[in-house]
């Protein structure tokens, strides 16, 4: 009996900790050196312009989400209405979140919380100065960066372009996923936020763009 007790006790380990691999370790190996991040989003532009739909429990949100890098790895964040009403604005930092304008019908706990999470996995970037877990694919031109982000298990994967998805996982299962699409160099053509377990979607895809070396 003990001796079937303490296999199941390592098969049931063994579950947990394979739960939020599998899909990325697959084909995988460590890598011999570290890996650098490529999210042209956060790191290679100055303001960035997306149409966006959000369905969330049946209901539906649209318009234009507006991101801007700002100094000191601020990030400015705002989705407005396509009538100009701005239906929540936030500041992001590597220490701070906050919403500076949300509108009365989002402005609950739960759903700031929700918003929060989503919104913080899509500027998320790995923290070069964690201990970072580095894999590259054994055949395909992919890379892997699994990083603990203020206590968030994050993986990051990497294709020919650029980032392909992250994935947030709570070390037994996926939350939410993001997925990456591109027809060719430079912006995706879509990005996707889905969550595992909660009818939540975000579909967005990019209106125009302005580089770092463009700003006067």
């Amino acid at each position: 009996m003990q001796k079937f007790l303490s296999k199941s006790l390592v098969f049931l380990s063994l579950l947990i900790i394979s739960a939020c691999q599998t899909p990325y370790h697959s084909g995988y190996r460590k890598a011999d050196n570290p890996i650098a991040s490529k999210d042209i989003l956060v790191e290679h532009y100055d303001k960035l312009w997306f149409n966006t739909h959000i369905e969330a429990f049946g209901k539906e949100l649209s318009g234009i989400l507006v991101i801007k890098n700002k100094p000191k790895n601020t990030r400015q964040m705002a989705l407005v209405s396509p009538m100009g009403m701005t239906y929540f604005e936030v500041e992001q930092n590597d220490s701070t979140f906050e919403f500076k304008k949300i509108l009365p019908f989002l402005d609950k706990t739960n759903v700031k919380l929700l918003l929060q999470s989503d919104i913080e996995l899509l500027l998320a970037v790995p923290d070069t100065n964690n201990q970072d877990k580095y894999f590259e694919h054994k055949k395909l031109s992919r890379q892997l960066i699994r990083s603990q982000i203020n206590g968030r298990l994050i993986y990051f994967e990497y294709g020919e372009y650029g980032i392909v998805k992250k994935e947030l996982c709570n070390r037994i299962k996926i939350k939410t996923s993001i997925n990456y699409e591109y027809q060719g160099r430079g912006l995706p053509q879509t990005i996707n936020i889905l969550h595992h377990g909660l009818p939540i979607s975000w579909q967005l895809s990019p209106i125009k763009s302005q580089l770092k070396e463009e700003k006067q």
